[in-house]
C-alpha cells in the first residue's frame, strides 16, 4: 500500500479520491476482468501469469509510469528504481516504462549471524549466480552491488559482516544480531 500511496501522490490522486478494494490479486484481476473495478496496482517480478492473462484477453492495458512522474517517483527517497518492462514480455507490448521495487530478504531477528552470513554469502556466490538468475526474469536484478543501499530495515548484523567483507558495506550501519 506504501507503493501505492506514494505513486498517486506524485500524480496528485488521493486514496479519498477513490473507492478501494483490498481484494487479493487472482480476485482483483477478475474484478477487472469483469469490469467491476477500473484499476489495479500489482507489484511484481514480470513476467506475471495473472497480468499476462488479462492482457491476451484484451480485458487489460498497460498504464506506463514515465516522465515527469517517473523522474519525480525517483526522487522520493522511497525505495523505487526505474525499471522498464520489455517488450514482448506481455502479448502485444512494446517497452513499458515504468518504477520497481526492490525486493528485500526478510530474517528473524533470532536469526544466528552465521547463518544469516551463510545465506547472503551463497546469495551472491558467482557459481549461485546462474541459477539464482535463471529462476525468475526478475531475479537477474539482484545484484551486490545495490543489495545494501537504501534498505527499509536494519541490516542483520550477518549479512552486513558479508557486505563489509566484500567492500560493499563502507560502514557499520545500524544492524540487528541474532543468536551466535
Amino acid at each position: 500500500m506504501v507503493t501505492v500511496r506514494t505513486i498517486l501522490a506524485a500524480i496528485r490522486l488521493s486514496l479519498s479520491q477513490m473507492r478501494i478494494d483490498h481484494a487479493d490479486s487472482d480476485s482483483a484481476a477478475e474484478k477487472l476482468a469483469k469490469g467491476q473495478i477500473d484499476a489495479l496496482f500489482f507489484v511484481g517480478g514480470a513476467p506475471v501469469p495473472l497480468v499476462r492473462e488479462l492482457l491476451q484477453g484484451g480485458r487489460a492495458v498497460l498504464v506506463p509510469i514515465a516522465g515527469a512522474t517517473r523522474t519525480k517517483l525517483l526522487k522520493t527517497g522511497y525505495a523505487l528504481t526505474a525499471a522498464t518492462i520489455p517488450a514482448g514480455v506481455y502479448p502485444n507490448t512494446g517497452n513499458v516504462q515504468t518504477v520497481g521495487v526492490r525486493a528485500v530478504l526478510i530474517v528473524n531477528d533470532s536469526l544466528p549471524d552465521s547463518v544469516a552470513y551463510g545465506v547472503v554469502r551463497a546469495l551472491f556466490n558467482p557459481a549461485n549466480h546462474a541459477t539464482l538468475a535463471g529462476s525468475h526474469r526478475s531475479a537477474q536484478a539482484i545484484q551486490i552491488d545495490s543489495a545494501s543501499r537504501v534498505l527499509p530495515a536494519p541490516l542483520h548484523l550477518g549479512a552486513a559482516r558479508f557486505y563489509k567483507e566484500v567492500g560493499k558495506l563502507s560502514k557499520a550501519p545500524p544492524a540487528k544480531s541474532g543468536k551466535p
